[in-house]
């Protein structure tokens, strides 16, 4: 079997990002699904990526688990705007298509850098805050 990352596809005159790069591994076109293509040629859909995009898949030692990254919610996103909900990591079993979520979009920055805001996330006057997620 192989796991592969399908995405859609604007056509030959259109440009579009649909896979993550090095400039700006954070953004890319909604709905990227992480897919597994059968020896006799079927196809499965492991995790659709729906308004989000699933990156980056890698293969446990054991082949047992594929890890990747589910970007969320995609739509509206650019390399400028990246998406305010992040990113996290998952592993799904391939045999039962049991799925973990291994991040949780917990900030732990530096406490001592800034006067930071109650949950680092909600501006307050005279205080620091992140406006986008945590990309795991």
């Amino acid at each position: 079997d192989i796991v592969y990352v399908r995405a859609p596809r604007a056509g030959d005159k259109v440009h579009k990002r649909f896979f993550t790069d090095f400039s700006s591994p954070v953004t890319m076109e909604p709905g990227a699904d992480l897919m597994l293509l059968h020896p006799d040629g079927t196809e499965e859909v492991l995790v659709k990526g729906g308004d989000g995009s699933v990156t980056d898949p890698m293969i446990s030692f054991d082949a047992q688990w594929c890890y990747y990254v589910l970007l969320h919610n995609m739509k509206g996103a650019s390399q400028w705007n990246p998406p305010k909900q992040g990113a996290d990591i998952y592993k799904i079993h391939l045999k039962t298509k049991k799925v973990v979520r291994l991040t949780n979009q917990k900030f732990s920055p530096n406490t001592g850098a800034a006067n930071w805001s109650a949950d680092y996330r909600t501006p307050q006057p005279g205080k620091s805050y992140f406006e986008y997620g945590v990309y795991n």
